[in-house]
């Protein structure tokens, strides 16, 4: 596995550990994904910024987790080691500079830096499970072998597996028909044309024309308004679990959850790897961001029900790297801003109060850009219903649930992971000092 790869699981897993408590027994196993993980998402509110004053980078920690004091001591020293002076900041600490030009330096600035902290054997295995299994499922002596190859103990190897099931870092599926548990990467798996297969076969003919009526809209119109097939919300749910959409969330500071629709092949860079899936969430945050703005706006709506307006305003973002002279700019996109994808600053225009967009990340725009203009070419042909969604209002202050927040956010956050038996016996070793 390369520093890139190593790195995109890094964040993977770490995105997904967040959900679960930090006094779970093995929970410590992850420690150095949980640094490097937050770095990671750290980097990519960095990414594309410049030169950034240090009050500011302190804010952007934050929103990845990360203290001042561990910023300062830790986060920030390593980042400049692992980047070769990619990021950098003066010895007064007034600002950070950061160079970060592709996804793929900043995973394999995450995946060297999580090398650097000195895994643990199971933290390490988890990811060598994850890239395993990415490229299809396998059986429990296949992983366990892998590992062993690998240096761990059968033991090791056995409690790697145990643990990384109880986190949910990979799935299990046991059979009554299977002569040993299979394990698979859902990040892969759930788009898998068998399993789409099974699940499709077991609707009705009506149903399954529902589903492709969904596909083909949503292929079409990345960021659609879920509340639009609100009849529909089984099939989504069934669509979203088996991998043929992902749907992402926008909720707004009461609590109200509005759920916006993407088909799985959006990528994040404008010449995709095969990691590019836009893991870290930043087209889909631009879309529904411009899609809340559009429908949900109180203050001032962009574009109108046919998007050229919309289309303009990013056309004129890229073209000139700024657009906007609204109040709205500086309550609608915050999101944004906080991902580190525009920058919000307030206009001359009197009265005082409005704001314009800066954009930071050209290629999130552009990519957005594509699949807004043919979105706009299918409704202009009518086969987008608008009517009626136009008048729902939300409160502001909206946080954004990407599709690994919304894949498991139905249980409870800061939850105890389901311990086996076998993993809460490598627990009590450890504790014991007998290993």
């Amino acid at each position: 596995m390369d520093d890139t790869e190593r790195g995109y699981w890094v964040i993977a897993n770490h995105k997904h550990l967040i959900t679960f408590a930090e006094e779970a027994h093995n929970r410590d196993e992850f420690e150095a994904t949980d640094i490097a993980g937050k770095a990671g998402l750290f980097l990519a509110q960095l990414r594309g910024q410049g030169r950034i004053p240090f009050e500011k980078v302190v804010n952007l920690a934050k929103k990845a987790r990360i203290p001042k004091v561990i910023l300062v001591d830790t986060i920030l020293p390593k980042l400049r080691n692992v980047t070769d002076g990619r990021i950098d900041f003066d010895k007064d600490l007034t600002a950070v500079e950061e160079h970060i030009d592709t996804e793929a330096t900043l995973f394999s600035a995450t995946g060297v830096l999580h090398k650097s902290l000195g895994p643990s054997d199971i933290d390490s295995g988890s990811l060598e499970t994850l890239s395993y299994t990415s490229s299809m499922p396998r059986n429990e002596t296949e992983l366990s072998t892998r590992l062993e190859d690998l240096g761990m103990n059968e033991e090791k190897a056995s409690a790697c597996l145990s643990i990384q099931s109880d986190f949910e870092l990979v799935k299990v599926f046991r059979h009554y028909g299977l002569p040993e548990p299979v394990y698979f990467n859902e990040y892969i798996w759930r788009c898998d044309p068998q399993k789409i297969a099974f699940a499709i076969s077991k609707l009705e003919a009506e149903q399954k024309q529902t589903i492709e009526k969904i596909v083909e809209i949503c292929k079409a119109h990345q960021g659609f308004p879920a509340e639009l097939f609100r009849e529909e919300e089984s099939i989504i749910n069934l669509a979203d679990s088996v991998g043929l959409v992902d749907v992402v969330d926008i909720q707004s500071g009461d609590g109200v959850t509005k759920p916006f629709i993407f088909t799985p092949h959006l990528r994040s860079e404008e010449s995709p790897t095969s990691l590019s899936n836009d893991l870290l969430g930043d087209i889909k945050l631009f879309l529904a961001s411009i899609g809340f703005g559009e429908r949900y706006s109180k203050i001032s709506r962009l574009g109108d029900i046919r998007r050229e307006k919309t289309i303009n305003f990013v056309k004129m973002l890229i073209r000139e790297g700024g657009a906007g002279d609204a109040t709205a700019i500086g309550i609608d996109y915050v999101m944004l801003e906080e991902r580190g994808i525009i920058r919000i600053m307030p206009t001359a225009t009197l009265p005082r109060g409005r704001y314009k967009m800066i954009l930071l990340r050209p290629e999130v725009a552009r990519l957005a850009l594509k699949a807004i203009e043919t979105a706009s070419t299918l409704e202009k042909s009518g086969l987008v219903p608008l009517s009626g969604f136009l008048s729902k209002n939300l409160e502001q202050g909206k946080y954004f649930t990407d599709v690994e927040g919304r894949r498991i956010k139905e249980k409870p956050y800061a939850k105890l992971p389901q311990e086996a038996e076998e993993s809460r016996n490598y627990y009590l070793k450890k504790l014991r000092g007998e290993l």
